[in-house]
């Protein structure tokens, strides 16, 4: 069967747009740091947790989608998470303070938290394999485009209006988005299992715990907060390994072509969220570009991807993984060693082109290796496998989000500083981009284990 009903392909559009809305949201306030440091008299250590703390929830829900997907319905978990966008966007608008503006982040983390994986999993479970490469680059290109696109957006609002219009001007399209997805979702099955409470707080103890533990290891309570983190993840491992119905069937990762696609996939968006916070950051600090100047950097890297991502699907259905993995790889080891290289003498130029560059690379890897990593599980697990790829995704954009602002602040906040700074920020990046072409090196595609039907 390859015919998708026209039903599935609204409620993909309407997925796709909730999760737009809460990601171009987030990366949107990347570039109103100064602004929040100013405003509320913050460090920058300190303002970059209103995007790590988000991504932080967003991952923390993710790791139960295997859960939620089978205990609620569809149509249930997108009213839950329209519900949640608006009422966490009209706290952030009326925030008076860093703590109600994370309060409202917390609770739009969880809205995109259920959007995502719920994006992907229908696509999986409703599209015949032979089209889940387009399905996913084009409906992909959608949510990809927002970290890119965020940016400006946030830049240009924050620039001529304020920040707290980035939520009132977006709120409306979430709600627009959300009713789409709702009303034309198809009943799904549901098994009324119990919620796995400890397993989820080990799982959630276990990621705040390694953020925290990293960001702050050269104090105490960092290295408090990782040893309790590695204490916590293995209590949920073992946990998972030893009881009937898991949080996430960790055996999944007893598949190596499996594992290969989620390092890959966790380490490209570490890289991408990471170059969201440090190019603007940078441009603001270094060049004294307005927010908006500072976003737009982003911008034609953004829109080539969105161009590019749907043919890279239609390519990684045509030709397979290692033919998009090479072309990927490629353009991201190229961008992020002259960036490197040339660190010391940035130009805007070499910014924009380096930037362009990773954007063309990323959009041939990312979604491609999400559906490849998908395709080598057997059906029963792709609940397990899409919560894994999808938690591990924000888990990347929370670390990448608090190490690029910690690396950025090492030496100060001044501009001679920060330029200093972005050259071991650029050198992670190319370090990075060579593990990742190891690893996509060593992937060796085999039949998909999912039927057609």
């Amino acid at each position: 069967m390859t015919v998708v009903s026209l039903r599935t392909k609204l409620t993909i559009l309407g997925l796709a747009g909730l999760a737009f809305c809460g990601i171009l949201v987030e990366t949107s306030l990347n570039v109103t740091f100064p602004t929040l440091m100013r405003q509320f008299n913050v460090s920058l250590t300190a303002a970059q947790w209103v995007t790590t703390a988000y991504l932080l929830v967003v991952a923390i829900t993710m790791s139960v989608t295997a859960f939620s997907e089978t205990r609620f319905t569809a149509r249930q978990l997108v009213i839950t998470g329209t519900s949640l966008f608006v009422i966490g966007g009209v706290i952030c608008a009326l925030a008076s303070n860093l703590i109600w503006l994370l309060t409202g982040r917390v609770i739009q983390g969880v809205a995109t938290g259920i959007a995502i994986p719920l994006f992907f999993s229908t696509i999986m479970r409703q599209v015949p394999a032979s089209r889940q490469g387009i399905y996913v680059g084009t409906g992909g290109v959608v949510i990809a485009l927002a970290p890119s696109l965020g940016p400006t957006y946030g830049g240009l609002v924050n620039q001529m209006l304020n920040w707290r219009m980035i939520f009132w001007f977006i709120l409306p399209v979430g709600i627009i988005f959300g009713t789409l997805a709702a009303v034309n979702t198809i009943k799904t099955p549901t098994d009324k299992r119990h919620f796995p409470l400890v397993q989820f707080c080990l799982i959630a103890v276990a990621l705040s715990g390694l953020v925290i533990g990293i960001t702050e290891i050269r104090q105490l309570l960092g290295v408090a907060a990782l040893v309790i983190g590695l204490i916590a993840l293995t209590g949920f491992i073992w946990m998972a390994t030893h009881i009937r119905q898991p949080l996430i069937d960790v055996r999944i990762f007893t598949h190596r072509t499996f594992i290969r696609a989620v390092l890959i996939y966790f380490l490209v968006q570490f890289m991408q969220i990471g170059q969201t916070i440090l190019i603007p950051t940078y441009a603001q600090i270094v060049w004294h570009l307005g927010s908006f100047g500072a976003g737009l950097i982003l911008m034609a890297g953004a829109v080539l991807s969105a161009f590019l991502g749907p043919l890279t699907g239609r390519w990684f259905d045509q030709y397979g993984i290692r033919f998009v993995l090479a072309v990927g790889c490629s353009l991201m080891l190229i961008s992020t060693a002259g960036t490197w290289l040339l660190a010391g003498h940035l130009t805007l130029p070499i910014m924009l082109a380096g930037n362009i560059l990773y954007e063309l690379g990323f959009c041939a890897v990312f979604n491609n290796t999400l559906t490849f990593g998908l395709q080598q599980l057997p059906k029963q697990n792709i609940g397990d496998g899409n919560a894994s790829f999808n938690t591990l995704q924000q888990y990347a954009g929370s670390l990448g989000t608090t190490l690029m602002a910690a690396m950025l602040a090492m030496r100060g906040t001044t501009a001679a500083a920060t330029a200093n700074s972005a050259w071991w920020c650029y050198a992670l990046l190319f370090g990075l981009s060579l593990v990742v072409a190891v690893a996509a090196w060593g992937i060796h595609p085999k039949s998909s284990l999912q039927s057609e039907g």
